[in-house]
C-alpha cells in the first residue's frame, strides 16, 4: 500500500513511514507509578509483558522514569514478566508476594493480570490496599468489578478510532501532508485498589 501511496492511518504506534494515533504508553506507565508513589509507596513493584514488547518497553520505561524522577532506585527482583493474563497475574503475584519482598505497591500490564494478582494476594493473606497498593492499564472490562475495584488507566479506544479518521480525512484533503504522529493522554481512574 505503501507503494501505492495509499492514504493510510495505523492505529497504533509503528516506526514505518505511516501516519499514526496512539496513546502514551509510556506516559502511562508513568502515572500509574507516580500515582502509588504519592500514595506513599516507595517500593513499586511492575508486573505482566515480556521485554522486546512495543506496548512492554513503553509502559515499563515510563515506569523506570517515574522511579528516578522520585529518586529511587531500580530493584529488578520487583519486576516479573510473564504473561499479562489472570493466569500470569496470578503466578507473577505469588512468585511477588511469597517472597517475602517489600512490595508495598504494583503496576500491572494489563486489568486481567491485575485480577489475577487480586486473587492470588486474597489467597496469601495480603489485603489491598491495606497492604498492597494495585494499579494497572485497561479500564475495560474488569477494572470497575474486581474486589477491590481497580485504579487504573482508562485507554479509550472509541477516541482512537475518532483521531485516526480526523487525520485521514487531513491525509485526504492534502496528500502531500508530512507524515504525523499522534499520542493521547490516557487518564487515570482512581478507585478503592489504591486506597
Amino acid at each position: 500500500m505503501m507503494d501505492l501511496e495509499f492514504p493510510l492511518v495505523s492505529i497504533g504506534e509503528n516506526g514505518s513511514n505511516v501516519h499514526w494515533v496512539d496513546y502514551d504508553n509510556r506516559r502511562g506507565g508513568y502515572m500509574l507509578t507516580e500515582h502509588l508513589l504519592l500514595r506513599g509507596c516507595s517500593s513499586v513493584a511492575f508486573i505482566g509483558g515480556h521485554v522486546g514488547g512495543s506496548l512492554y518497553d513503553k509502559r515499563f520505561r515510563g515506569y523506570r522514569d517515574a522511579l528516578s524522577a522520585a529518586g529511587i532506585g531500580f530493584n529488578p527482583d520487583w519486576v516479573l514478566e510473564g504473561t499479562a493474563d489472570e493466569h500470569g497475574g496470578y503466578d507473577m503475584a505469588v512468585t511477588l508476594l511469597s517472597e517475602g519482598s517489600r512490595t508495598d505497591g504494583v503496576v500491572c500490564m494489563s486489568n486481567y493480570a491485575a485480577a489475577g494478582l487480586l486473587r492470588a494476594a486474597d489467597k496469601l493473606g495480603v489485603r489491598v490496599p491495606q497492604d498492597l497498593l494495585v494499579t494497572a492499564f485497561d479500564d475495560y472490562p474488569l477494572s470497575a468489578f474486581t474486589s477491590p475495584p481497580l485504579t487504573c488507566l482508562h485507554i479509550d479506544t472509541f477516541e482512537l478510532g475518532i483521531e485516526a479518521g480526523r487525520l485521514l480525512m487531513q491525509r485526504l484533503s492534502d496528500p502531500a501532508l508530512p507524515r504525523q504522529s499522534r499520542l493521547l493522554e490516557p487518564k487515570l481512574i482512581v478507585r478503592e485498589s489504591t486506597g
